[in-house]
């Protein structure tokens, strides 16, 4: 599609609002263009598909000179930047013959439905500042923030550590690490002059470092620009009713698709938290008191009676996604397994499956998820998070002795309960690990996640109103208050920990959580001190004591269990003989009896005078002696 270089027959102040969509063989959305007078709306993408659509939309359709397209979620990101960053303008032939060189241009993301109103209000405000942008819709304070919320997705966690190479270098000329992240999916370069140079670095960076998470980028270069920034609130009235995510969309093949409609917040509730930290407990409470777990649970065994409630479809799908990078449940988190576009798509068909089939609120348990946590938010920001937590010596303990028991079960031939028998801090690792994690999920998202202790919900804490409470969901029944049983639960115990540093790390983390916990907000109601539940063991004698000793109980109650299945075997198998026994002496009493009732016949017979009855018996006697007598 060619376009004609034209003007406005009313330019107040020659203003350019621009947008793109970049790549194919994809979905896409485009709103209606924000057109109003002195103003040009340029919609840049390398597909026609895409630009005839954008055009019936009001949109001046303007292919760029980006001829590859590809269904590659990063490259297509990294050219959309031609344009967030206003490269297009230095692009001669675009501006000779399609366009003039604007007062000011306002940027924003496809996604955004900015109107006609937002556009004159935003051109309108009385500022000196050069740019005008928005912060994150959760208030973000540093850079290390914004890449813990990128590292889930494939395409920014491609090339993170040449990212962090480069963040590194600004460090050490000055910048800082904790600034605020701002959303670069809105800019109003006002001062083209000056934002123009801001522009071009952080295009620049992306494309040398072939990052396309340009948040971070913008992070490091725009405080050299600070005192020339206008940067406000996400929900300023400016621009804080701007809906988004939510167009129509297209797909590629141009047939009209209904996007995905946006639920309430609380109707799913992720119940979180580390293995062994009471989270089956939590999910129960709540699975009885009518928000539902799931269908397809998960039965309890010897190490949790009263059952999982994890959905064995949310655990095979978890396993699935998983092994096929070359990890478990038990591998350190620091074994990065990004998930591709295709299995996030997987976790939003899980996540619509469920609460399409649910009335009302419903929660999914899978520890699991650990792993996952923000790929979860990303796909589902509907979800809201409660995280559970347990003492780290009981969790870890707790975790260590199950799987020593499946590895004794098993006889060794399993390699990963085999892991905790060779390395005695693993549990505790994990435990530090998954909950660092879950501390960086309640950072970035403050609003969608409560912290409860497990100590506190068995001394009585009301879980039930605190979820009502903070996620705005109201339990049908009050029965699951009753499911929590305190006598399964065994007693805590310090655990020798080899290694200092996860020892440092696992009372940090102890320490962060409580600060978090709502059920800990009285003062008299503050934890104790862990720090003598962890006793360090640097030479790992005591440690590995502790571990035979765990294993020694393990591979103790796995031969009374065999010893108890056997003697049952036993004493059924004498049961069944006592049985066989007293039927044979039966049949030997009754054998007893016919024999008796036989003599008594005959007596009767043989002794009686009436040639009649005696007759008959001699020659039957004689008949049979002669008989034997034959060979």
């Amino acid at each position: 599609m060619k376009i004609k270089k034209t003007h406005t027959t009313q330019n107040l102040e020659n203003h350019y609002v621009v947008t793109g969509l970049f790549g194919d063989d994809r979905d896409f959305g485009v709103y209606k263009a924000p057109r109003l007078s002195g103003v040009e709306c340029l919609f840049f993408s390398n597909s026609d598909v895409i630009g005839e659509y954008a055009y019936a939309q009001g949109w001046r359709f303007i292919k760029t000179f980006h001829p590859v397209l590809t269904n590659d979620y990063l490259e297509s990101s990294l050219q959309s930047k031609w344009v967030k960053y206003l490269q297009f303008l230095n692009e001669s032939p675009i501006i000779e013959e399609f366009l003039e060189l604007p007062k000011s241009v306002l940027y924003f993301d496809h996604k955004f439905n900015v109107t006609s109103e937002h556009v004159s209000n935003i051109l309108k405000r009385s500022t000196d500042a050069s740019l005008l942008i928005r912060k994150t819709p959760i208030a973000k304070k540093s850079v290390n923030v914004e890449i813990d919320a990128a590292l889930p997705y494939e395409r920014y966690a491609r090339h993170m550590e040449p990212t962090k190479a480069f963040i590194n270098n600004r460090l050490a000329q000055g910048d800082k690490i904790d600034v605020t992240i701002c959303n670069t999916g809105l800019i109003h370069y006002r001062n083209l002059e000056v934002s123009r140079d801001l522009a071009d670095r952080v295009y620049n960076t992306c494309q040398s470092l072939k990052q396309p998470e340009c948040q971070i980028v913008w992070a490091m270069h725009a405080q050299a620009f600070d005192d020339k920034i206008d940067v406000i609130d996400w929900n300023d009235p400016l621009v804080g009713d701007i809906e988004w995510q939510n167009p129509n969309v297209y797909s590629a093949n141009g047939v009209l698709t209904v996007a995905p409609r946006r639920r309430e917040p609380g109707h799913g509730i992720v119940v979180g938290g580390f293995h062994r930290s009471g989270t089956s407990s939590v999910a129960g409470m709540l699975h009885n008191s009518g928000i539902s777990a799931g269908i397809d649970l998960m039965k309890g065994t010897e190490s949790n009676t009263k059952g999982f409630f994890e959905s064995w479809g949310l655990v095979n799908m978890h396993d699935r996604l998983m092994n096929a990078k070359g990890v478990d449940w038990a591998t350190s988190l620091e074994h990065k397994a990004p998930l591709s576009e295709s299995d996030l798509t997987e976790l939003r068909a899980y996540f619509n499956q469920r609460a399409e089939h649910s009335d009302g609120a419903w929660c999914m348990k899978d520890p699991r998820i650990g792993r996952y946590l923000f790929e979860w938010m990303r796909v589902a920001p509907e979800f809201k998070v409660l995280v559970l937590y347990r003492s780290p010596n009981a969790s870890a303990l707790s975790l260590q002795k199950r799987s020593l028991r499946e590895f004794v079960r098993t006889r060794g031939t399993l390699e990963l309960p085999k892991r905790f028998y060779e390395d005695p801090d693993l549990a505790l690792r994990l435990w530090v690990e998954h909950n660092e994690a879950y501390i960086k999920l309640c950072q970035a998202y403050p609003e969608d996640c409560m912290v409860i202790g497990h100590a506190a919900i068995i001394n009585g804490f009301d879980v039930l109103q605190a979820v009502s409470v903070k996620f705005g969901v109201d339990t049908p029944t009050q029965s699951g208050k009753d499911f929590l049983d305190s006598s399964l639960l065994s007693q805590p115990r310090p655990i020798y920990v080899v290694s200092a540093d996860v020892r440092d790390r696992a009372i940090a983390v102890w320490d962060a959580l409580c600060g978090m916990d709502v059920s800990l907000q009285n003062p008299s109601a503050a934890p104790q001190s862990i720090e003598d539940q962890l006793i360090l063991d640097i030479d790992g004698k005591f440690a590995r004591a502790e571990l035979l000793e765990v294993f020694a109980k393990a591979a103790l109650k796995e031969l009374e269990e065999r010893h108890n299945v056997a003697q049952e075997r036993h004493n059924v198998a004498q049961e069944a003989l006592n049985k066989l026994k007293a039927a044979h002496q039966s049949q030997k009493n009754e054998i007893v009896t016919l024999k008796k009732q036989i003599q008594d016949v005959r007596h009767e017979y043989t002794t009686s005078t009436s040639w009649r009855i005696s007759a008959p018996i001699r020659i039957g006697g004689r008949l049979v002696r002669q008989l034997r007598k034959r060979p």
